[in-house]
């Protein structure tokens, strides 16, 4: 796979660019234009933000700097050739122009901020897992979630049934985090906080032939299909999304 050149040469560059009168907006098409991989790495014009687009399989990745929830997107055809991606919910995050210019649409800038392409990147991939790893992991997220929300919360799994070897492992853990971040997000507020200490005791997490999330006598249970990776689970904005409506 080619690698990107280093970041501070491409600023440097960009530096001269614009010294020239050559525009950011320009300057964009030009290293998209440069970029020959699937999977990228973009960054803002600030370095404020950043992220990897993987278009290497049948749908688009995304992960958010700092985020360890890989996102599957949904491209759309949009005016003048360009291509839009979604979010699950059909929130737009990117804008792809019909000659490679890319435009970041977050919870920062909700009317978007353009991106270039600063170095390839590694395929958004879950790394196959020991099972005993897992179950390490899972009683450190159990503490981190009671100690955020202020009760005990436990994360109920039938370890000896976990399907898919390694695999199957690292989806689980896949979902016990992405689980995680949409608790996280909710319990931002005092009044959501309180609402899960209230109203869930236990995480359950079982592999099945369908998504869904469910909650019922404090018991949050996630199925998910393991086999499917990433696309086989809900995202974290479905977790939200969902104990928006019941707690």
């Amino acid at each position: 796979m080619k690698q990107g050149r280093p970041f501070s040469v491409h600023v440097c560059v960009a530096m001269i660019a614009l010294m020239l009168g050559v525009s950011w907006g320009a300057w964009m098409v030009v290293q998209a234009a440069d970029s020959a991989s699937d999977v990228n790495h973009y960054v803002t014009e600030d370095g404020t933000g950043g992220f990897v687009l993987d278009l290497s399989g049948d749908d688009p990745l995304m992960r958010t700097d700092g985020s360890t929830e890989i996102a599957v997107l949904v491209s759309v055809p949009g005016p003048r050739g360009d291509t839009i991606y979604k979010y699950a919910s059909g929130r737009t995050v990117l804008r792809q122009t019909n000659i490679g210019g890319i435009t970041l649409f977050d919870r920062f800038y909700p009317e978007g901020r353009p991106v270039v392409r600063d170095s390839t990147a590694q395929p958004l991939v879950l790394i196959p897992l020991p099972l005993k790893a897992v179950q390490a992991r899972a009683t450190l997220l159990a503490g981190n979630l009671s100690n955020r929300v202020g009760t005990k919360l436990k994360i109920d799994v039938n370890w000896d049934a976990v399907p898919g070897g390694d695999s199957g492992a690292a989806a689980l853990e896949d979902v016990m985090q992405v689980v995680a971040i949409g608790l996280r997000r909710i319990s931002i507020d005092t009044m959501g906080k309180d609402a899960i200490a209230d109203k869930i005791k236990t995480l359950r997490f079982m592999a099945a032939d369908t998504i869904n999330i469910s909650l019922e006598k404090g018991i949050l249970t996630v199925s998910y299909q393991w086999e499917k990776g990433v696309k086989g689970r809900p995202s974290s904005s479905d977790v939200v999304a969902y104990l928006n409506d019941v707690l």
